[in-house]
C-alpha cells in the first residue's frame, strides 16, 4: 500500500453523476495533504473514489466530504451520517 496504513473506498453510481462532478470532487480532495486518492470513471454513469492514509480519520474526512457533495449536488438532499460504531 506503497507506505500507507489505512485505505477506504467508494463507489457511486447515479445517472446525475458526470465528468465535471468527478473533475470538481478530485480537484477539492486533491488538496488534501498525507493521503493519495485514486479517482475513475465507470463505464456506467458513476466513479470509484479509492483512498490511502495513514489514518482513518483522513480517510472518513474526504468519504464523508464526497458523500455530502452527493447528496447536496446531485440528489438535493442532507448529509447523512453513515458512520456505525
Amino acid at each position: 500500500m506503497e507506505g500507507y496504513t489505512q485505505f477506504g473506498t467508494i463507489i457511486v453510481i447515479n445517472a446525475l453523476v458526470n465528468q465535471v462532478f468527478v473533475e470538481e470532487i478530485h480537484d477539492l480532495i486533491a488538496l488534501i495533504p498525507g493521503v493519495r486518492i485514486g479517482l475513475t470513471v465507470l463505464a456506467v454513469p458513476g466513479f470509484a473514489l479509492r483512498v490511502l492514509a495513514n489514518t482513518t480519520q483522513d480517510i472518513e474526512k474526504i468519504l464523508s466530504y464526497c458523500h455530502e457533495s452527493i447528496r447536496n449536488r446531485l440528489l438535493e438532499k442532507e448529509a447523512v451520517f453513515l458512520r456505525k460504531y
